[in-house]
C-alpha cells in the first residue's frame, strides 16, 4: 500500500508529515515544488520525492493572474497523475496539497487533512467541502483534534547548556535566546535583531541567529560571529538545541508554539504580519498562560522587541508552562496521526 504526502512550502508543512511517514508501515511518496525546502528535507530524509509546479493562489488581481486557471489546470493535471499511483493522499496544508485534495477527490481516493494552524487555511478549507478527513491541532468546530506530528525528541531530550554554547562558540556564562525567522527566514525580523545587536539590547545575552534560507536581505555588511554572538542558516536538529536556551525570539507557526510548549521555553513571538492572522491565533494560548510574549512586526518592530526584552521574567513565564491547554503539551501526534493512516489504509484495502 502506498501513501502520498502533501507538503510544501515551508518546513512548518513538511516538518509533522516526515514525522508522520517515519511511523507508518507503508511505501511512501512525498510531492511537493522542486526548488522548495521540501525537496531537500525529504530526499535527505531518504523518501521518494515527486514535483509539480509551483502555483500558488492569487490574493490579488494582476494582468499574470489571468492566466491562472490555465496553468492551475496544468499542475491540477499533474497531481492527478501521481495520486493515481497511491492508495492514500494525506496533505498538511500549503498551497501544494490543495492540488492533492482536488486529484484525490476525482480519483474518489482517501483523503485526510491535518491542519496545524488556530485558523483554517484555504487548502483545509477546500478540503472540508471535498469531504477529506480533517485533524486539526486547535480547536477549531469541525474535524476531529489531533495533536501535531513533530520531528525529534522534544520534551525528551537533556541536551546541555554546555554541550550548545560549545557546539556555537557562545560565552557559558551568559543566557542565550533563540532568534528564529522559520526555515525560509524573516528579512525584517533579522534586520531588526542586527539592529539591536549594534545598540546593546543584547548586552547581558548571548544570541544564536537561525537566519533562514532569506538571511539578511539587503544587509551588505552582515554581522560575523563573536563570543556572543552566532548566526546560522538553518537549525535542523531543533529538539537538541531548543530545550539547552533560555529564550526565543520566533515567529508564531504552529509548530514553533508546540516546540516552546514541549520544551518549556519561553519565548517572544513576533506573529508574521499577512495571511488569515492565524500565527497571532497560535501563540495565544501560550501567551495568556503567561509563558510568551507577543510583539507586532510593525514599524516600530525594533522598540517593540527592546521593550520585551526589558519587561521579559524568564524564570516565571518558564513555570507559567504549566497553565498551557493540554493540546500543545502532546509529543506522540506522529504516532498517533500514524496510526489513523494505517487504519485508513486497511480500510481501503479492505474495499
Amino acid at each position: 500500500m502506498k501513501v502520498l504526502f502533501a507538503a510544501g512550502g515551508s518546513a512548518g508543512h513538511v516538518d509533522p508529515a516526515l514525522a508522520t511517514a517515519r511511523q507508518l508501515d507503508a511505501e511512501i511518496l512525498f510531492a511537493g515544488n522542486r526548488s522548495g525546502i521540501e525537496k531537500k528535507l525529504v530526499q535527505r530524509a531518504n523518501f521518494q520525492f515527486q514535483h509539480i509546479p509551483k502555483l500558488a493562489f492569487p490574493r490579488s488581481f494582476s494582468l499574470r493572474n489571468l492566466l491562472w486557471p490555465v496553468r492551475a489546470f496544468i499542475v491540477l493535471f499533474k497531481a492527478i497523475s501521481i495520486s493515481s499511483k497511491v492508495d492514500v493522499i494525506v496533505g498538511f496544508g500549503g498551497y501544494v496539497s490543495a492540488y492533492f485534495y482536488l486529484a484525490g477527490f476525482l480519483l474518489r481516493k482517501p483523503v485526510i487533512a491535518h491542519e496545524a494552524n488556530a485558523l483554517p487555511g484555504i487548502s483545509t478549507k477546500l478540503a472540508r467541502k471535498l469531504g477529506a478527513d480533517i485533524y486539526t491541532l486547535y480547536p477549531l468546530g469541525f474535524g476531529e483534534q489531533s495533536a501535531l506530528p513533530v520531528i525529534g525528541g522534544f520534551g525528551s531530550t537533556n541536551t546541555s547548556v554546555t554541550e550548545v554554547t560549545n557546539r556555537f562558540g557562545l560565552d557559558q556564562s551568559r543566557p542565550t535566546v533563540l532568534v528564529l525567522g522559520g526555515s525560509l527566514g524573516a528579512v525584517r525580523l533579522n534586520r531588526a535583531i542586527i539592529d539591536l545587536i549594534k545598540d546593546n539590547s543584547f548586552s547581558d545575552w548571548n544570541v544564536l541567529h537561525s537566519i533562514g534560507s532569506h538571511g539578511f536581505g539587503e544587509i551588505e555588511n552582515p554581522p560575523v560571529s563573536t563570543n556572543n554572538y552566532h548566526w546560522i542558516s538553518y537549525i535542523e536538529d531543533m529538539s537538541t538545541v531548543l530545550p539547552a536556551v533560555d529564550l526565543v525570539i520566533t515567529r508564531a507557526g504552529a509548530g514553533m508554539c508546540v516546540q516552546c510548549t514541549l520544551s518549556e521555553v519561553p519565548a517572544i513571538f513576533v506573529p508574521l504580519p499577512v495571511g488569515n492572522g492565524e500565527q497571532g491565533k497560535n501563540a495565544d494560548p501560550i501567551v495568556r498562560a503567561g509563558a510568551a510574549m507577543m510583539v507586532e512586526d510593525d514599524v516600530n518592530l525594533n522598540q517593540n522587541l527592546r521593550r520585551a526584552l526589558n519587561e521579559i521574567d524568564v524564570v516565571a513565564m518558564k513555570n507559567n508552562f504549566k497553565n498551557v491547554p493540554d493540546f500543545l503539551k502532546k509529543s506522540d501526534g506522529a504516532i498517533h496521526f500514524a496510526k489513523i493512516i494505517q487504519h485508513k489504509l486497511g480500510a481501503n484495502e479492505s474495499i
